[in-house]
């Protein structure tokens, strides 16, 4: 059962060699490559120059039998050794592909004839219709960073028509908030402004009040001080 999933496991296991890069290891490495130690002094099981890593891949590297370049750059059909079926140089790419897809139709029908009468000779239509699907691939990936500026130019409007709608949304908020203060500072001041009456009314009735109780006890003075005239006189 063990080896079965094994044999039917998509990644294999980690190599052993992982089982080096311990701290232990690393430090003795760094030192003996700074020569602070003497190589006699430190053991490790297998060289130091193992635990540096490789020096980086120049050119192209094969990764499960697919051949990739370490330069981010679209190969050519002579580099991928591939029968170019279209003219080099600034082409027409619409107009190109609808000839190679005419192409690959008439092709396609040579190949139906050819296994209907003779099925042993389609081996080099396979190629053709291959070689033809190929350059058409080409063509199509010639537009990948056309097709990666145009993603990026519109993801960037997006953006930027996003942020146009949020500020123009913050202005509309900003301004019925502001609406909303002044009908409260209109308030305030017409508050204030009431109060302001009712208290000038109080003090202008107190001062009334405070006239006519003068106005009373004068003449109650007058009339008193008249009485005791009166008496006076009576005295005499």
């Amino acid at each position: 059962m063990t080896e079965q999933k094994k044999s039917g496991s998509a990644w294999p296991e980690p190599s052993s060699f992982f089982t080096r890069y311990t701290d232990d290891n690393l430090e003795k490495a760094r030192l003996l490559k700074q020569k602070k130690v003497d190589p006699a002094d430190v053991r490790l099981e297998f060289p130091p120059e193992l635990l540096e890593p490789p020096p980086p891949i120049e050119g192209s590297y094969v990764v499960f039998d697919q051949h990739w370049q370490t330069e981010d750059r679209l190969p050519t059909l002579e580099e991928r050794n591939v029968t170019q079926l279209y003219p080099t140089g600034k082409i027409d790419r619409v107009f190109e592909l609808k000839k190679l897809l005419r192409s690959l139709m008439s092709q396609f029908l040579i190949l139906l004839d050819i296994l209907v009468r003779e099925p042993d000779k389609f081996a080099p239509r396979i190629t053709d219709i291959s070689n033809i699907l190929i350059n058409i691939h080409h063509i199509l990936n010639e537009y990948r960073p056309h097709q990666a500026r145009e993603t990026l130019r519109l993801m960037l409007e997006t953006q930027l028509k996003k942020k146009v709608q949020a500020t123009e949304e913050l202005k509309k908020r900003r301004d019925e908030v502001r609406s909303k203060l002044k009908m409260l500072k209109d308030e305030v001041k017409l508050t204030s402004l009431s109060e302001e009456l009712e208290a000038d009314d109080d003090v202008a009735m107190e001062e009334a009040s405070l006239t006519i109780t003068n106005t009373a006890t004068a003449q109650s003075i007058s009339q008193i001080s008249a009485k005791m005239l009166e008496l006076v006189d009576s005295l005499e």
